[in-house]
């Protein structure tokens, strides 16, 4: 399911008064538990916020790729892969989610599978070998380590240290949906369900009347959503997910007081020179 057709869809209408509404500008994929066939449920929260991000870098890689090949991009700011150093870390993105696509020349970035997050995470020294084929839970922090290693996406912390402290922030979420356009994944320790912030709506008027838009990575009911091309605005699938609440709006309630939270903010795309092997 396209997240930004679904952001769409569920603020038609919530804007009044002196209330702005700021949203996800780019096309990603709404991930939530078995959307592919995998029974992550009770931990793979953090994993679906995870490849929603990674779709966002996706849509981003793709289309400076097809730029590219289109003559519009040099060579220069070609995203090539590359080999890596002694700790696994490479400058660009690596071959972990690169495959060959119909046109000569040219790669097709993916988004990650579960296996794979896991992978990555042991492969650059952050978890250990038995992490692999676990249920542990990752978190915002393992979510940046995860988006620089693949994608070369460099990712802002923002630490909050209680939910009472969320409105504080509002600004600043807001003016990343206006200039990077990027889905933003929200970890924390006493509240340890992840959650997808695909929207903010603020309400110059009234600070703590503030609502964020939640793409639920909880939302079980729909099927396998994340599979084939993206979705239409009108698509029955979208109309029972959203009626579902799987994504929804809510107010500053959804941050408990006694919790911290992480807010992993993808940062833009950097030009980055091909690394000869």
């Amino acid at each position: 399911m396209d997240l930004q057709q679904l952001s769409k869809r569920a603020s038609s209408g919530v804007k009044s008064g002196l209330a702005e509404v700021h949203l996800i500008t780019c096309p990603c994929t709404y991930y939530h538990y078995l959307c592919d066939d995998i029974d992550d449920r009770g931990w793979g929260c953090g994993y679906r916020s995870l490849q929603c991000l990674c779709s966002w870098a996706v849509s981003q890689t793709n289309r400076e790729e097809g730029e590219s090949e289109r003559g519009t991009a040099t060579s220069e700011n070609t995203r090539e892969p590359a080999t890596t150093d002694d700790r696994g870390h490479s400058g660009t993105v690596r071959e972990t989610c690169v495959s060959v696509s119909s046109v000569p020349g040219v790669k097709v970035w993916r988004v990650p599978s579960l296996r794979e997050i896991q992978e990555t995470l042991v492969k650059i020294g952050d978890k250990p070998p038995g992490f692999v084929g676990s249920r542990d839970w990752i978190g915002s922090f393992e979510a940046c380590l995860v988006l620089d290693h693949l994608f070369s996406v460099a990712c802002k912390i923002v630490h909050v240290s209680s939910g009472a402290e969320v409105v504080n922030h509002v600004e600043m979420l807001a003016q990343h949906f206006d200039s990077v356009g990027s889905p933003v994944m929200i970890g924390g320790d006493v509240d340890g369900s992840s959650k997808t912030l695909a929207g903010v709506l603020v309400d110059l008027n009234e600070p703590s009347a503030t609502r964020f838009l939640i793409a639920d990575p909880h939302y079980t009911t729909g099927g396998n959503s994340s599979k084939g091309d993206t979705v239409s605005g009108t698509s029955c699938e979208d109309a029972v997910l959203l009626s579902d609440r799987g994504m929804r709006w809510h107010g500053l309630e959804i941050f408990q007081t006694a919790s911290f939270y992480n807010f992993c903010l993808p940062q833009p795309l950097t030009t980055l020179q091909p690394t000869e092997p």
